[in-house]
């Protein structure tokens, strides 16, 4: 898909082969951040995300003055990734030390429960994935990698923005799954609305001037 020069193939190769491979030990994992989100425990979440951030920066930044290539660079954005989410596992075992994921406790019926709710949710999210990560491929396919490196560098930059937004977003949703529990609709109404007001904020103080 991508005119990747033949000189640099294995490279590609082996950051697909890493970007993969922390895809595969970062999900299993995200299930503790999860439950830190239900647990209302969203500043240690952000805690641990900007220190893996910052860590990231700073190690990255070190690894290129130094000489390394993108391949060491990939290696660094797995480790921090991978860190953040076992330290979500480390914190959800401090705030829940009852809390045991057992094979045998899986509950058929609970699942039925939630279904209705995670499958859209899910949806939702693969679409936001989708919209956001198709679009360099699309330029790869029909400009010059260079290209690519531009355009994602802005794509990089509304991302931002759009996170900045959930922020407020995430804060809020465990909340409102509590005042729906109670039927609390009205409750639900304030807080929306509230919401709405706190996450465009920061977005049009931050977009209009620009």
């Amino acid at each position: 898909i991508f005119p990747v020069p033949a000189d640099s193939a294995n490279t590609a190769r082996y950051v697909v082969l890493i970007m993969g491979g922390r895809l595969a030990l970062t999900l299993p994992l995200s299930l503790f951040m999860s439950v830190l989100f239900g647990e209302q425990q969203i500043w240690q979440i952000n805690l641990l995300r900007s220190l893996s951030i910052v860590g990231y920066t700073l190690l990255s930044y070190f690894v290129l003055t130094m000489g390394g290539s993108i391949l060491a660079v990939a290696v660094v954005n797995t480790t921090m990734v991978i860190l953040e989410h076992v330290g979500y596992y480390v914190a959800c075992k401090a705030a829940i030390p009852d809390l045991v994921v057992r094979p045998r406790l899986f509950d058929s019926a609970l699942l039925r429960r939630v279904a209705g709710f995670s499958v859209f949710a899910m949806i939702v999210n693969v679409v936001a994935v989708v919209l956001l990560r198709t679009d360099p491929m699309i330029v790869a396919a029909f400009l010059p990698l260079s290209a690519v490196a531009i355009y994602a560098l802005a794509l990089r930059m509304s991302e931002q923005i759009m996170l900045l937004t959930k922020q407020f977003i995430n804060a809020f949703s465990p909340l409102v799954a509590e005042l729906h529990g109670a039927g609390s609709r009205q409750a639900i109404r304030d807080v929306f609305l509230r919401c709405t007001k706190f996450a465009l904020a920061p977005t049009v103080a931050i977009v209009v001037p620009g």
